[in-house]
Protein backbone atom coordinates (compact mmCIF):
# COMPACT_ATOMS: atom_id res chain seq x y z
CA UNK A 1 0.00 0.00 0.00
CA UNK A 2 0.99 3.66 -0.23
CA UNK A 3 2.04 3.93 3.43
CA UNK A 4 4.32 0.87 3.22
CA UNK A 5 5.82 2.17 -0.02
CA UNK A 6 6.55 5.55 1.59
CA UNK A 7 8.18 3.92 4.64
CA UNK A 8 10.34 1.62 2.50
CA UNK A 9 11.38 4.51 0.24
CA UNK A 10 12.31 6.56 3.31
CA UNK A 11 14.35 3.66 4.72
CA UNK A 12 16.38 3.47 1.50
CA UNK A 13 16.84 7.27 1.40
CA UNK A 14 17.96 7.36 5.03
CA UNK A 15 20.36 4.45 4.45
CA UNK A 16 18.62 2.16 6.93
CA UNK A 17 18.72 -0.74 4.47
CA UNK A 18 21.72 -3.06 4.29
CA UNK A 19 22.56 -4.38 0.82
CA UNK A 20 25.39 -6.72 -0.11
CA UNK A 21 26.42 -7.86 -3.54
CA UNK A 22 28.92 -10.36 -4.89
CA UNK A 23 30.88 -9.55 -7.99
CA UNK A 24 33.48 -11.25 -10.17
CA UNK A 25 35.93 -8.58 -11.29
CA UNK A 26 39.06 -8.27 -13.40
CA UNK A 27 42.36 -8.28 -11.54
CA UNK A 28 43.68 -9.33 -8.17
CA UNK A 29 42.10 -7.05 -5.55
CA UNK A 30 43.46 -6.35 -2.07
CA UNK A 31 41.78 -7.72 1.07
CA UNK A 32 39.32 -4.88 1.61
CA UNK A 33 38.78 -1.18 1.31
CA UNK A 34 36.46 1.71 0.65
CA UNK A 35 35.78 3.44 -2.63
CA UNK A 36 34.75 6.99 -1.77
CA UNK A 37 34.27 8.78 -5.09
CA UNK A 38 31.43 11.10 -6.19
CA UNK A 39 29.20 9.91 -9.02
CA UNK A 40 27.34 11.97 -11.60
CA UNK A 41 25.82 11.58 -15.05
CA UNK A 42 28.26 11.10 -17.91
CA UNK A 43 27.94 14.27 -20.02
CA UNK A 44 29.00 12.36 -23.14
CA UNK A 45 26.70 9.34 -22.94
CA UNK A 46 23.06 9.29 -21.89
CA UNK A 47 22.20 6.64 -19.32
CA UNK A 48 25.80 6.22 -18.21
CA UNK A 49 27.33 7.46 -14.97
CA UNK A 50 30.90 8.50 -14.19
CA UNK A 51 33.17 9.73 -11.44
CA UNK A 52 32.51 13.47 -11.22
CA UNK A 53 34.68 15.25 -8.65
CA UNK A 54 33.10 18.65 -9.36
CA UNK A 55 29.34 18.00 -9.54
CA UNK A 56 28.90 14.36 -8.51
CA UNK A 57 27.00 13.18 -5.47
CA UNK A 58 28.96 11.61 -2.58
CA UNK A 59 29.15 7.84 -3.04
CA UNK A 60 30.71 5.19 -0.82
CA UNK A 61 31.17 1.47 -1.46
CA UNK A 62 32.95 -0.93 0.90
CA UNK A 63 34.49 -4.06 -0.62
CA UNK A 64 35.98 -7.22 0.82
CA UNK A 65 37.82 -9.98 -1.02
CA UNK A 66 35.87 -13.24 -0.80
CA UNK A 67 38.19 -15.27 -3.02
CA UNK A 68 41.21 -14.66 -5.20
CA UNK A 69 40.79 -16.26 -8.62
CA UNK A 70 44.22 -15.72 -10.18
CA UNK A 71 43.80 -12.77 -12.54
CA UNK A 72 40.27 -12.23 -11.21
CA UNK A 73 38.61 -11.70 -7.83
CA UNK A 74 35.32 -12.50 -6.16
CA UNK A 75 34.28 -9.52 -4.03
CA UNK A 76 31.57 -8.81 -1.50
CA UNK A 77 30.41 -5.21 -1.87
CA UNK A 78 28.27 -3.04 0.36
CA UNK A 79 27.11 0.25 -1.11
CA UNK A 80 26.50 2.81 1.65
CA UNK A 81 24.85 5.18 -0.80
CA UNK A 82 22.45 4.29 -3.57
CA UNK A 83 23.65 5.97 -6.73
CA UNK A 84 22.72 4.65 -10.17
CA UNK A 85 25.28 2.02 -11.28
CA UNK A 86 27.33 2.83 -8.18
CA UNK A 87 29.10 -0.51 -7.80
CA UNK A 88 29.89 -0.75 -11.50
CA UNK A 89 31.21 2.83 -11.70
CA UNK A 90 33.28 2.46 -8.53
CA UNK A 91 34.83 -0.84 -9.61
CA UNK A 92 35.78 0.62 -12.99
CA UNK A 93 37.28 3.68 -11.26
CA UNK A 94 39.69 1.54 -9.20
CA UNK A 95 40.73 -0.48 -12.24
CA UNK A 96 38.72 -3.63 -11.44
CA UNK A 97 35.57 -3.57 -13.58
CA UNK A 98 33.09 -6.42 -13.56
CA UNK A 99 34.35 -9.37 -15.60
CA UNK A 100 31.21 -9.05 -17.75
CA UNK A 101 29.82 -5.53 -18.12
CA UNK A 102 29.10 -4.15 -21.60
CA UNK A 103 28.60 -0.58 -20.31
CA UNK A 104 31.51 -0.10 -17.88
CA UNK A 105 33.73 -3.03 -18.78
CA UNK A 106 34.95 -4.61 -21.97
CA UNK A 107 32.62 -7.52 -22.72
CA UNK A 108 28.98 -8.51 -22.88
CA UNK A 109 29.60 -12.23 -22.23
CA UNK A 110 32.36 -14.60 -21.19
CA UNK A 111 33.20 -17.55 -23.39
CA UNK A 112 35.14 -20.51 -22.02
CA UNK A 113 37.34 -20.32 -25.13
CA UNK A 114 38.54 -16.88 -24.00
CA UNK A 115 39.87 -18.41 -20.77
CA UNK A 116 41.32 -21.73 -21.93
CA UNK A 117 44.23 -21.72 -24.36
CA UNK A 118 43.62 -25.28 -25.51
CA UNK A 119 39.84 -25.02 -25.72
CA UNK A 120 38.44 -27.21 -28.49
CA UNK A 121 34.99 -26.44 -29.80
CA UNK A 122 32.84 -29.32 -30.96
CA UNK A 123 32.14 -28.60 -34.64
CA UNK A 124 28.49 -29.61 -34.44
CA UNK A 125 27.67 -27.17 -31.60
CA UNK A 126 28.10 -23.42 -31.33
CA UNK A 127 29.86 -22.30 -28.18
CA UNK A 128 27.53 -20.83 -25.58
CA UNK A 129 28.65 -18.18 -23.08
CA UNK A 130 29.88 -19.37 -19.70
CA UNK A 131 28.05 -16.30 -18.41
CA UNK A 132 26.14 -13.86 -20.57
CA UNK A 133 25.15 -11.19 -18.05
CA UNK A 134 26.70 -8.84 -15.51
CA UNK A 135 28.92 -10.69 -13.06
CA UNK A 136 27.10 -8.97 -10.20
CA UNK A 137 24.71 -10.68 -7.78
CA UNK A 138 22.40 -9.14 -5.14
CA UNK A 139 23.24 -11.50 -2.28
CA UNK A 140 21.72 -9.95 0.85
CA UNK A 141 19.06 -7.45 1.88
CA UNK A 142 18.13 -6.35 5.39
CA UNK A 143 15.46 -3.81 6.39
CA UNK A 144 12.73 -3.05 8.90
CA UNK A 145 9.25 -4.29 8.01
CA UNK A 146 7.21 -1.16 7.17
CA UNK A 147 4.28 -2.12 9.44
CA UNK A 148 5.69 -4.17 12.32
CA UNK A 149 9.17 -2.63 12.48
CA UNK A 150 10.69 -6.12 12.81
CA UNK A 151 14.14 -6.33 11.23
CA UNK A 152 14.03 -8.75 8.28
CA UNK A 153 16.76 -10.16 6.10
CA UNK A 154 17.00 -12.20 2.92
CA UNK A 155 19.91 -14.06 1.36
CA UNK A 156 20.10 -15.22 -2.23
CA UNK A 157 22.68 -17.91 -3.07
CA UNK A 158 24.95 -17.44 -6.05
CA UNK A 159 23.23 -18.48 -9.26
CA UNK A 160 24.49 -21.46 -11.23
CA UNK A 161 26.15 -19.37 -13.98
CA UNK A 162 28.24 -17.43 -11.45
CA UNK A 163 29.17 -20.62 -9.57
CA UNK A 164 30.24 -22.21 -12.88
CA UNK A 165 32.29 -19.16 -13.80
CA UNK A 166 34.06 -19.17 -10.42
CA UNK A 167 34.75 -22.90 -10.80
CA UNK A 168 36.31 -22.35 -14.25
CA UNK A 169 38.40 -19.38 -13.03
CA UNK A 170 39.73 -21.54 -10.17
CA UNK A 171 40.94 -24.08 -12.75
CA UNK A 172 43.15 -21.60 -14.61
Amino acid sequence: NADSHRKLSTAFEERKVTKRYWAIVLGAVGAEGDIDLPIGEDPHRSGKMCIDTENGKPSLTHYRLKEGLGDYSLLELEPHTGRTHQIRVHLKAIGHPLLVDPLYGSRSELMLSSLKRKYKQKPERAERPLIGRLTLHAAYLELDHPSSGVRLSWEAPLPKDMRSTIKQLNRL
